[in-house]
């Protein structure tokens, strides 16, 4: 974490907000010095399952080329997942003009909100590369989607 926070991407005077799992408040704490403001939608793609998932990358991969589907008993369609984080993201976006805005999450919700910034397709490879903790910086102004997505 001290390493992160010393090579930082964002502003000093960025606004934070977290999803409201324990693990990402965690962080943000670390990261942010404080208590950073809870947004349920801003939750990982939920994923009700008893047990281990055989082969997690490949179902995940599934998931991501099958947005629609429920590709496991239990689990949000990716394209649902994507919806609740855009918007969750979009109101604080437009709610923080100018500003950075610091989302402290999870690997594939950030990877549906940054293809959705980006107007991409979402990247699977940079899923299966992500690290515990990791950085995903979109500049919205230069994705021609500032204060929107």
């Amino acid at each position: 974490m001290t390493e992160l926070a010393a090579r930082a991407p964002w502003s000093g005077d960025a606004v934070w907000f977290s999803s409201p799992e324990p693990k990402a408040l965690r962080t943000a704490r670390l990261l942010e010095g404080r208590d950073v403001p809870a947004v349920r939608d801003l939750s990982e793609h939920e994923r009700q399952t008893a047990g281990l998932v055989p082969d997690f990358g490949r179902a995940i991969a599934e998931a991501f080329v099958t947005p629609d589907a429920e590709v496991r008993p239990g689990w949000e369609p990716m394209a649902r997942t994507q919806a609740r984080v855009v918007a969750a993201a979009g109101r604080i976006i437009e709610d923080n003009p100018g500003r950075d805005v610091v989302l402290v999450g999870h690997g594939t919700a950030w990877t549906l909100l940054a293809a959705a910034l980006t107007g991409s397709a979402p990247d699977l490879e940079r899923w299966r590369a992500l690290s515990m903790p990791d950085v995903i910086t979109v500049d919205t102004a230069e994705s021609g989607n500032a204060g929107k997505v």
